[in-house]
Protein backbone atom coordinates (compact mmCIF):
# COMPACT_ATOMS: atom_id res chain seq x y z
CA UNK A 1 0.00 0.00 0.00
CA UNK A 2 2.49 2.49 0.63
CA UNK A 3 4.99 1.23 -2.03
CA UNK A 4 3.82 3.78 -4.69
CA UNK A 5 4.62 7.02 -2.76
CA UNK A 6 7.76 5.54 -1.63
CA UNK A 7 9.27 4.89 -4.89
CA UNK A 8 7.37 8.34 -5.95
CA UNK A 9 9.39 10.23 -3.57
CA UNK A 10 12.63 8.63 -4.23
CA UNK A 11 15.13 10.51 -7.27
CA UNK A 12 16.41 6.75 -8.91
CA UNK A 13 15.95 3.40 -8.08
CA UNK A 14 19.51 1.43 -7.80
CA UNK A 15 18.74 -2.49 -8.22
CA UNK A 16 22.66 -3.97 -8.88
CA UNK A 17 21.15 -7.29 -8.66
CA UNK A 18 22.49 -9.94 -10.28
CA UNK A 19 19.73 -12.62 -9.58
CA UNK A 20 16.29 -12.15 -10.03
CA UNK A 21 13.43 -13.36 -12.01
CA UNK A 22 12.34 -10.54 -13.72
CA UNK A 23 12.78 -7.58 -12.19
CA UNK A 24 9.31 -6.32 -11.02
CA UNK A 25 10.87 -3.63 -9.03
CA UNK A 26 12.23 -2.03 -11.90
CA UNK A 27 8.88 -1.86 -13.48
CA UNK A 28 7.71 -0.36 -10.71
CA UNK A 29 10.11 2.49 -10.11
CA UNK A 30 9.49 2.88 -14.00
CA UNK A 31 5.75 3.02 -13.96
CA UNK A 32 6.22 5.52 -11.05
CA UNK A 33 8.30 7.90 -13.14
CA UNK A 34 11.34 6.84 -11.10
CA UNK A 35 15.17 6.95 -13.71
CA UNK A 36 16.45 3.08 -12.86
CA UNK A 37 20.12 2.27 -12.89
CA UNK A 38 19.95 -1.52 -12.64
CA UNK A 39 22.86 -4.54 -13.90
CA UNK A 40 23.43 -5.95 -17.38
CA UNK A 41 23.82 -9.84 -17.86
CA UNK A 42 20.43 -10.78 -16.28
CA UNK A 43 16.93 -10.70 -17.58
CA UNK A 44 17.06 -6.69 -16.39
CA UNK A 45 16.49 -5.34 -19.90
CA UNK A 46 13.36 -7.13 -20.62
CA UNK A 47 11.91 -4.70 -18.04
CA UNK A 48 14.34 -1.84 -18.00
CA UNK A 49 14.56 -1.34 -21.97
CA UNK A 50 16.64 2.31 -23.02
CA UNK A 51 14.77 4.00 -20.33
CA UNK A 52 17.59 2.35 -18.00
CA UNK A 53 20.73 2.49 -17.19
CA UNK A 54 23.07 -0.58 -16.69
CA UNK A 55 26.22 -1.17 -14.91
CA UNK A 56 28.44 -4.09 -14.86
CA UNK A 57 27.43 -6.64 -12.13
CA UNK A 58 30.03 -6.05 -9.12
CA UNK A 59 31.70 -2.77 -10.51
CA UNK A 60 31.07 -0.35 -7.60
CA UNK A 61 32.62 2.75 -9.56
CA UNK A 62 30.79 2.17 -12.65
CA UNK A 63 27.47 1.94 -10.39
CA UNK A 64 28.90 5.03 -8.39
CA UNK A 65 29.50 7.17 -11.95
CA UNK A 66 26.05 5.84 -12.93
CA UNK A 67 24.63 6.95 -9.77
CA UNK A 68 26.28 10.49 -9.69
CA UNK A 69 24.69 11.08 -13.45
CA UNK A 70 21.23 10.75 -12.55
CA UNK A 71 21.52 12.45 -9.60
CA UNK A 72 23.67 14.97 -11.08
CA UNK A 73 22.06 15.64 -14.31
CA UNK A 74 17.91 16.50 -14.07
CA UNK A 75 17.86 16.68 -17.69
CA UNK A 76 19.52 12.65 -18.03
CA UNK A 77 16.43 11.91 -15.50
CA UNK A 78 13.38 13.85 -17.59
CA UNK A 79 15.02 11.85 -20.72
CA UNK A 80 14.67 8.36 -19.04
CA UNK A 81 11.87 9.20 -17.30
CA UNK A 82 10.36 10.12 -20.94
CA UNK A 83 11.54 6.69 -22.25
CA UNK A 84 9.82 4.44 -19.93
CA UNK A 85 7.29 1.76 -20.94
CA UNK A 86 3.96 3.35 -21.18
Amino acid sequence: QDLPGLYQAATALVYPSVGEGFGIPILEALFSRVPVITSTGSCFAEPGGDAALYTTPGDIEELAQALGRVLGDAALRVAMIERRPA
